[in-house]
């Protein structure tokens, strides 16, 4: 792994909920933690099927009500809210 790499994951770490695992791996490779305040919320997203098996797009805002009905109406993606 290079440092490229290890950077990624540690990125992708830090959006996820602090844990005492998570802190423990990031400080193993060198990296900081963010704060809780510098993780990003999700406010919904797009859901893309039905009811057992589906898939969400999360958004960090919630598009206007235009941008939403469009994507219900061409691509079949329900705007649900988190």
């Amino acid at each position: 792994m290079n440092k490229e790499e290890i950077q990624h994951w540690i990125n992708r770490w830090n959006t996820l909920k602090p844990s005492p695992k998570r802190d423990k791996v990031i400080k193993m490779w060198g990296g900081k933690p963010l704060k809780q305040s510098q993780i990003k919320t999700f406010v919904g997203g797009y859901r893309l099927g039905e009811s057992n098996y589906y898939t969400v797009f999360n958004l960090t805002h919630k598009p206007n009500w235009f941008h939403r009905t469009m994507m219900r109406f061409f691509f079949g993606m329900y705007w649900v809210d988190n």
